[in-house]
């Protein structure tokens, strides 16, 4: 039963982190988290190392619940691709970079998540998909270094440069 709850808590994550990083208050928080995730890589392993333990978690509960399911044979393929920290970096950031590749990611998810014994794979993906939109965007590192924060409406424009 308790398996069944933590179950059903990963897909809420997915819903919930995005509400919680990108909420009108605490934008100066946000904007040092961001700007900390742009300069130091090792903010950008840190982020990929708890989506990675996320993910191991969720592979975890989702085997004890459905102990016969043979489709988390296919999701521990990118569980194995996120416990490298370097690959999984380079592969959020290349996800986040090309929006032909997140629109792809986006309808094998949906496509996925309707095929029987394949939905570990899309909460898989999904998670994946969601942490490439957290790393800081190609334009953020130039914005940054062009020192911008004198100007009134800095907090606007660090996000719009973030999220280009």
């Amino acid at each position: 039963m308790i398996a069944n709850f933590l179950l059903f808590i990963f897909p809420l994550l997915l819903m919930a982190v995005p509400v919680l990083l990108y909420q009108k208050e605490g934008n100066a928080k946000r904007i040092r988290f961001f700007t900390a995730l742009a300069l130091s890589s090792n903010a950008r392993k840190l982020v990929v190392n708890i989506v990675a333990l996320i993910v191991i978690l969720f592979h975890l509960v989702f085997y004890a619940v459905f102990p016969s399911d043979y489709g988390i044979m296919f999701s521990t393929i990118l569980v194995f691709v996120l416990l490298s920290t370097k690959r999984c970096e380079k592969l959020l950031q290349t996800v986040r970079n090309n929006l032909r590749f997140q629109a792809a990611i986006f309808i094998l998810i949906l496509v996925s998540a309707f095929t029987p014994h394949l939905l570990s794979l899309a909460i898989t993906m999904a998670f994946m998909l969601e942490a490439s939109y957290i790393f800081p965007s190609k334009h953020i590192k130039k914005f940054i270094l062009d020192h911008h924060e004198d100007e009134p409406d800095y907090e606007e424009k660090f996000l719009d440069a973030y999220f280009k």
